[in-house]
């Protein structure tokens, strides 16, 4: 199964927001990827988060994440994570509205 990356582009408030997606084949793709966000995240020093499972399958888990900075809401992601050889991987990143 290939990962499904948002191309994102960053809000105001630091976060993504929902463009179209892109299908990576390998881990390096989705290191750059992540690696091309952080500068978002500039002078964030701590984040807290809430993390709700919405749903679980023999080799998935869907969790709701928000991620919090000074106790404010910074972004809000669904996390499909994939199971392989005993640990999880995304395999797709949803961006969501913040609530």
């Amino acid at each position: 199964m290939r990962p499904r990356l948002p191309s994102c582009t960053p809000s105001r408030r630091g976060s993504c927001s929902p463009a179209t997606s892109s299908l990576s084949s390998d881990a390096s793709q989705t290191e750059q990827f992540f690696a091309s966000t952080w500068d978002q995240y500039e002078g964030v020093q701590t984040l807290d988060k809430q993390i709700v499972v919405m749903a679980e399958a023999p080799a998935s888990v869907w969790a709701d994440v928000t991620w919090f900075h000074d106790g404010e809401p910074l972004e809000r992601l669904c996390y499909q994570l994939i199971g392989e050889a005993g640990s999880y991987q995304i395999g797709v990143l949803t961006p969501l509205p913040l609530v």
